[in-house]
């Protein structure tokens, strides 16, 4: 049964690659800079938080803004697949009622849309280490396409599950906001661990699968080593988590879900 559900999903390739293609023109259409927008607003934000963190806590200038830099590219991931995963039935209505393709490809559509613009925030990323710690640079970047792997296994499932609750519950989307932002201060996206640590409470960084996450890209890239066998067992545990509780929702609300929308 699930090999079948994929086939389709595989055969239906086309048309939510399209989607998504589509998705991404819309966003950038018009804009003077185009895609530069994916390295632009992050390092943007990277600057003003960086800023703050220097003159609070006394962190190297440049050490902080890889650090922050390669949080927030990582966290956009993990926000817009979320928030835009709850919209993505509701968005895709009338593509839904016209079309029996798997509902699936309608978050997955919004997950690719996501990695994309991680994909080009990564460019920055890449240069800025070449350019100002070259000393990085080593083979632990072979690791990069199965942590983009592991993103991507991550973020699916999570859209899906936040679609499917975004459409039955229609606050959902409201209360996720508040939700990410919670996830968001408890995470170290921008702190560093040692604020968690030396705060007393470390567990916000040694047990956050969200810390894991962040580790899979910046272990390669801040330190020039391999992310750790705990970094991915955490990262596989919550990737298989959230496709039991996806392939649940999908089994009970497949053909239903049209009824909601």
């Amino acid at each position: 049964m699930i090999s079948d559900y994929l086939r389709r999903i595989y055969n239906s390739r086309y048309f939510w690659w399209h989607l998504t293609l589509a998705d991404i023109r819309a966003k950038y259409q018009r804009t003077a800079l185009g895609l530069l927008w994916s390295i632009i607003q992050p390092l943007a934000m990277t600057l003003l938080f960086a800023f703050v963190l220097t003159n609070i806590f006394k962190q190297p200038v440049q050490d902080t803004i890889l650090y922050i830099y390669s949080g927030l590219i990582c966290w956009d991931v993990v926000i817009f697949t979320s928030i835009s995963g709850s919209m993505a039935f509701m968005n895709a209505a009338p593509y839904m009622r016209q079309f029996a393709h798997p509902i699936a490809i309608y978050p997955l559509r919004s997950v690719l849309v996501g990695l994309i613009n991680f994909g080009l925030a990564l460019i920055g990323l890449i240069c800025w280490v070449l350019l100002w710690q070259p000393g990085n640079v080593s083979i632990s970047w072979i690791s990069l396409p199965l942590a983009i792997m592991i993103f991507l296994l991550v973020a699916w499932p999570l859209a899906i599950i936040c679609a499917i609750i975004g459409t039955l519950f229609r606050d959902f989307s409201q209360l996720l906001t508040i939700g990410l932002q919670a996830l968001w201060f408890t995470s170290p996206v921008f702190f560093s661990t040692d604020v968690f640590i030396n705060g007393g409470i470390g567990f916000l960084v040694y047990d956050n699968p969200i810390y894991h996450l962040l580790e899979l890209i910046r272990a390669p890239f801040l330190h020039g080593l391999f992310p750790t066998w705990i970094n991915y067992g955490v990262s596989f545990l919550l990737m298989s988590v959230l496709w039991c509780i996806a392939v649940y929702l999908l089994s009970h609300f497949e053909k239903r879900i049209i009824l909601y929308l």
